[in-house]
């Protein structure tokens, strides 16, 4: 079955209401690989993979759906924006991480020994954090100058970070980690999973965690919270501004195809509405009013 090429940007009314009505969507790829979301909605960072090409395409578009520029890349796996889209991250697979402007101009590179996995930036573009495919987290400042690295027992985890970068959660093997901005682990937390996906809230109030069809969701000392369980296989998270609400994306088997849900918490765990997005998703949160749910 082939995947659907599409982004959506979904703005969201009150979440009260029934919600979920595309502003616009464009092809980019066979499917999108990561995607992020300026603070107030005017820009969007997106990656996504060509399958029979071989090849990824990086994408800034405006707040109308309108690409501002893009770049064929080698497999391009995820992406990052500033609070005011200024500054934009991205990781290519075994190339490294790119530090461009919002103009698309290169400003640093850094080229790793093993693949890249994952990347995050500061709310002020100050603060990189990379994880690699051999377990190691990487820190920079905004002129890509290394601060420090941390090897872990783990492969290919998942990081997040927080607005102002001052922290950093990691999902390892059966555990969740919180590290500050000068490399120290904080506390971990052991979890009943393998750590596919984490996210920590913009202040650093809260994480959530999550492997195949399971959520944790842990404090800032990190205790579990809640825990749940959505249909299919858990695909992207992302908080909202204020901490106190969470997407979510899955997908599953319906017979022959495959269906894709977005869900929508808030921090007590209580599902506040589902849209059923049709395939494959990520997924980001504006923090204007309204909200943007990038798709």
């Amino acid at each position: 079955m082939r995947i659907e090429p599409w982004v959506f940007l979904l703005l969201l009314l009150p979440v009260q209401a029934i919600l979920g009505q595309p502003v616009w969507n464009v092809p980019i790829g066979d499917f999108v690989g990561s995607l992020d979301i300026s603070a107030d909605g005017s820009y969007v960072v997106a990656s996504s993979l060509y399958i029979e090409a071989g090849v990824g395409r990086i994408c800034l578009f405006d707040k109308n759906g309108t690409v501002v520029w893009d770049y064929i890349a080698n497999f391009p796996i995820s992406t990052a924006i500033s609070a005011s889209g200024k500054h934009i991250v991205v990781g290519v697979r075994s190339e490294g991480i790119f530090y461009l402007s919002r103009e698309g101009e290169l400003i640093w590179s850094y080229r790793f020994g093993d693949f890249y996995f994952d990347v995050q930036i500061s709310s002020d573009g100050n603060s990189v954090a990379v994880s690699t495919s051999s377990g190691n987290v990487y820190y920079f400042n905004g002129e890509g100058k290394k601060l420090w690295s941390y090897r872990f027992s783990s492969w290919f985890i998942p990081i997040s970070m927080s607005s102002d970068g001052s922290l950093v959660a990691v999902g390892g093997s059966y555990e969740v980690m919180l590290l500050s901005r000068l490399g120290e682990i904080l506390w971990n937390s052991e979890v009943d999973c393998e750590v596919q996906k984490i996210s920590i809230s913009p202040d650093g109030t809260y994480i959530m965690a999550t492997s195949g069809n399971s959520i944790y969701f842990l404090d800032s000392r990190g205790e579990i919270l809640w825990s749940s369980e959505v249909e299919g296989e858990i695909l992207s998270i992302a908080f909202s501004s204020d901490g106190n609400s969470v997407a979510v994306t899955s997908i599953l088997k319906e017979g022959s195809e495959n269906k894709g849900v977005v869900s929508f918490y808030n921090s007590y765990g209580e599902l506040l509405w589902s849209y059923d997005i049709g395939s494959w998703a990520v997924v980001s949160i504006s923090s204007d009013d309204p909200m943007e749910i990038m798709l």
